[in-house]
């Protein structure tokens, strides 16, 4: 009764709970050529099951690193690391969390520069808030002059979109460009001026629908 209890632990991943049983067959009946079997057959089966969630436990860090959900690939990363933390396999797997947030980074960094260069205004726009998130305050310092152009640009095409809209009566999509424009600049000259009008053009937006 006392192996068959041992052996659903085992089957169950619950090893601690078997270990008591074997020490109790051990200790009380005097089994102790069959505990120590069963103290063998529990460390293959806990090597087993370390080989089999490693892989597993790695893929989700990967899969997190791919979906660029930095944070919660290092809370992984160092949860598996204290789970297996004499396995070789999750030896560097922080750091390949840092490696990747690292070349992610420089590749955001080099694709603004070039839509920048290449004066592709709304793709470089679009890098510069996503790299936001990755410069620390000194590191912005180096991109100061090239994301003052690159806004500027933006504002100036904004800006004469919404003109032009306005000119040729497209209320709904002026509407649409003048909140885009306070969204954006909300501080801007163009900004304020738009708010003056903003209103009556959603009055012939809604009114011309």
């Amino acid at each position: 009764m006392l192996r068959k209890a041992i052996q659903e632990d085992i089957l169950a991943e619950d090893y601690d709970a078997a270990m008591v049983l074997i020490k109790e067959l051990a200790e009380r009946f005097g089994y102790r050529s069959d505990a120590e079997a069963f103290r063998e057959k529990i460390e293959a089966a806990r090597f087993e099951s370390m080989n089999r969630r490693i892989p597993m436990a790695i893929e989700g860090v990967e899969k997190l690193i791919q979906s660029r959900r930095w944070d919660a690939a290092e809370v992984e990363a160092a949860r598996i690391i204290r789970l297996y933390p004499d396995s070789p396999k999750v030896d560097g797997l922080r750091h390949r969390v840092h490696r990747a947030r690292h070349e992610y980074k420089s590749e955001l960094e080099r694709r603004f520069l070039m839509a920048a260069k290449e004066e592709r205004v709304d793709d470089a726009m679009n890098l510069l808030k996503e790299l936001d998130a990755y410069l620390t305050e000194a590191e912005g310092k180096r991109y100061e002059e090239v994301a003052r152009g690159v806004i500027g640009k933006a504002r100036d095409n904004l800006g004469a979109q919404f003109k032009l809209a306005v000119h040729d009566r497209r209320w709904r999509h002026a509407a649409e460009l003048g909140e885009r424009i306070i969204e954006s600049f909300p501080n801007s000259r163009m900004a304020e001026e738009v708010r003056g009008v903003i209103d009556e053009i959603r009055a012939k937006a809604t009114s011309y629908a």
